[in-house]
């Protein structure tokens, strides 16, 4: 029996060759892409925002040819961390009009270190890009910052933030990356219906 992302890329319901905005959040070990390759495919072109929230596992993405915005959300964990940067690599190489990407970070007594040398690794790319995309970190300090406290977070963003400078010279110089502070639970929250309305 088909799944609902193969239901929805079939020919009758047209509804995916259409699409500009895609929200997929992976639940627990289920993954929609894995399940709906189809899908993706028939989506890829007209894409033009793409949120990919709770990776585990590395992901292949068809090319993306409209998208101008990306967004991940990611527990990071460096013995894991490879497969997130070739997902991002992907992204840059086959998506031309990319002019945005979040990164929401989650994790708990993370080693600075090891989140600037991944991000690093994407330095020469992103400085090169036809769009100059600015990319967007946004650490959760609750779960990042081993110490509690206003002093304490904003010590460790200042930390974090000196850090990228170091790890993406070139998008520093470039004025192309922003830190941003975010909390995962309130976020999820205010997508909850009927709460926080404007």
């Amino acid at each position: 029996m088909p799944d609902f992302y193969e239901l929805l890329a079939h020919p009758q319901f047209k509804l995916a060759s259409v699409l500009r905005r895609l929200y997929i959040v992976q639940a627990h070990d289920a993954w929609p892409i894995v399940h709906g390759p189809k899908l993706m495919s028939i989506a890829a072109p007209t894409l033009e925002y793409l949120y990919l929230g709770g990776l585990r596992h590395l992901v292949i993405l068809p090319e993306l040819p409209s998208l101008r915005t990306v967004a991940f959300r990611v527990v990071f964990d460096h013995r894991q961390w490879n497969w997130f940067m070739e997902i991002i690599s992907s992204v840059i190489r086959t998506s031309p009009l990319l002019a945005d990407i979040t990164i929401s970070l989650r994790g708990y007594r993370t080693s600075l270190a090891s989140i600037s040398e991944a991000l690093g690794t994407l330095d020469a790319s992103l400085a090169v890009h036809p769009r100059h995309p600015v990319i967007r970190l946004r650490p959760d300090l609750r779960t990042m910052s081993i110490a509690t406290g206003q002093c304490e977070n904003a010590r460790f963003l200042a930390e974090f933030t000196t850090s990228i400078q170091i790890a993406m010279p070139q998008m520093h110089k470039q004025g192309r990356f922003v830190v941003e502070t975010y909390d995962h639970d309130m976020e999820r929250i205010r997508r909850l219906p009927g709460i926080f309305a404007p």
